[in-house]
């Protein structure tokens, strides 16, 4: 299956402060959003990782991505910066929900927020448009009435990054940790075989697959900023809850802390 699918967008204008904007996208009805907290089967995760790779896959290392100005890319100085904020706010993050939180997710937490500098800007070799916060609540999928297979929507992340990080933070979010063990590599090897459909070369499966255990930090990276950003929510608990407990766990079963 290849298909890139994202809802045409009709106007868009941004005040010069940036604080206010108008954005009118077409109409996804009667497609529904993805839940981040109840989470999807494998059919779902196979064409979210599909229509994933059409974005990867038509610019896969590019060079012309570099001319939008729009576009960027994590200089060691904006990693210096983003780990600034990370460790602050991953001892703020840890505060706010000890009780729930298990201890071996906190260590991982913390291992990360240590390492997060360097981890950015790694494997600068191979890049792609990343969407950044490629996860269920910003995916709409087909219903029996109707609408496209699976479109992506929320693209204010939109940078040149690392193509695992996307793979990772979706896949180490999506599902319980049982189902995903029992079908990741099956789940990312689709989405290598529809990169390969887009022309991608020189890029075997199990450097993919090692690339998708290296992005496993896209999972804390963003649960932890995006919790202490956004106001605090009973639902958000939830989802920050949930969000950061599977990619915890996907960190330590794919030993990811081994690749900082």
């Amino acid at each position: 299956m290849r298909f890139r699918s994202t809802p045409r967008c009709y106007y868009a204008d941004i005040s010069l402060d940036h604080d206010e904007f108008v954005l009118v996208l077409k109409d996804l009805a009667p497609a529904q959003q993805g839940d981040q907290i109840h989470g999807c089967n494998p059919e779902q995760a196979e064409l979210a990782l599909t229509n994933l790779a059409g974005l990867h896959g038509s610019s896969w290392c590019d060079d012309a991505l570099d001319r939008h100005d729009w576009l960027s890319r994590v200089t060691p100085d904006v990693a210096k910066l983003f780990t600034n904020l990370l460790t602050p706010s991953t001892e703020a993050f840890v505060e706010r929900y000890h009780s729930r939180l298990n201890p071996d997710d906190i260590v991982v937490l913390r291992q990360f927020a240590g390492a997060a500098e360097s981890w950015l800007v790694a494997r600068p070799e191979r890049f792609v448009p990343l969407h950044g916060d490629y996860r269920l609540d910003n995916l709409m999928f087909a219903t029996a009435s109707g609408g496209a297979p699976v479109a992506a929507v929320d693209w204010q992340t939109l940078s040149i990054g690392h193509p695992g990080r996307d793979v990772a933070y979706f896949m180490g979010n999506a599902m319980e940790p049982e189902l995903r063990r029992s079908r990741e590599r099956e789940l990312v090897a689709a989405y290598h075989d529809a990169l390969l459909g887009f022309g991608v070369t020189d890029y075997a499966f199990e450097q993919c697959f090692d690339d998708y255990r290296f992005g496993q930090f896209q999972g804390p990276l963003v649960t932890v900023l995006g919790a202490m950003a956004v106001i605090q929510t009973e639902r958000g608990d939830e989802m920050f809850m949930a969000m950061c407990s599977r990619s915890c766990q996907a960190i330590r079963d794919l030993d990811s802390i081994g690749l900082l």
